[in-house]
């Protein structure tokens, strides 16, 4: 029994690895399908940007994703944002793309004299949400460092 023991826990952990390995090293989508978004909300957990990643067809469980993420350390480094995932993409290479921040950036031009709402609209014309553009208009928090006594934008 003993020596039954000391072979089949080592295959075990054997097949444990190269499963991880597989699911963690190489991609589970073809470089033929269309790019895919993915939205990162604020205060989401790896398991539920797992889940998300899951019904993208990305991950294959939302719960691997979620302890690859804590076996690299990066559980709080998850950056949010929308991010176009393309091409054959590996686990590995998802979270570096969620660590970095490699978000879709979105290039608008408001021209001079446009009131919010005009630029909202502009926004949405340019794949920004626009109440989510409003809210940030709105927001002197993001320009405090500039004008720390600044009323508005």
């Amino acid at each position: 029994m003993r020596r039954a023991l000391l072979v089949l826990v080592p295959l075990a952990l054997l097949a444990l690895g190269c499963w991880w390995w597989i699911e963690t090293r190489f991609p589970v989508r073809t470089a033929s399908q269309p790019a895919q978004t993915l939205i990162v909300e604020p205060g989401q957990g790896a398991l539920e940007i797992g889940a998300s990643l899951r019904t993208l067809g990305l991950v294959r469980h939302p719960q691997i994703f979620r302890l690859h993420v804590l076996s690299r350390g990066d559980g709080g480094r998850l950056r949010t944002g929308e991010y176009s995932l393309e091409g054959e993409l590996s686990l590995d290479q998802i979270v570096d793309k969620l660590v970095h921040g490699e978000v879709v950036r979105h290039v608008i031009t408001f021209p001079e004299g446009k009131d919010l709402e005009e630029m909202a609209q502009i926004a949405a014309a340019g794949g920004v949400d626009a109440t989510a553009f409003r809210t940030a208009a709105k927001d002197i928090a993001l320009i405090r460092d500039l004008d720390p006594e600044a009323k508005d934008l």
